[in-house]
């Protein structure tokens, strides 16, 4: 069995296109993820509803990303930012200048941190 955080950034990934598609479902998901009772059987249950494209994959941070090798060892090329409530396991990286990411459940600012 997988992270069940998995599950809530496949969600949070995908939000955009099951508002376009799946309208009626989006709600139910979003409460069951805050409320930590999304499955991934509910979640592929609307997705497979959906005829567009899949949620895009979820960068995730123990998967190697984008880095600089200095002279004191690897560095980021980014910045990288978190879920703000711990309840997914995205992680997004930002280049310096783009506009912070934002969690799509709450529609707040994602939290930076150090990987």
């Amino acid at each position: 069995m997988g992270d069940p955080r998995d599950d809530v950034a496949r969600l949070c990934a995908g939000l955009a296109l099951l508002r376009k598609y799946a309208p009626d479902d989006v709600s139910g998901l979003i409460e069951q993820a805050k409320d930590g009772r999304l499955t991934a059987e509910s979640l592929d249950s609307v997705l497979a509803k959906v005829h567009g494209p899949p949620p895009p994959s979820v960068w995730r941070g123990d998967q190697p990303g984008p880095a600089l090798l200095g002279r004191f060892g690897r560095r980021s090329a980014h910045e990288v930012y978190v879920c703000p409530n711990s309840r997914c396991s995205r992680v997004t990286p930002r280049r310096s200048g783009e506009p912070a990411p934002t969690c799509h459940l709450d529609e707040a600012r994602l939290r930076p941190t150090k990987l």
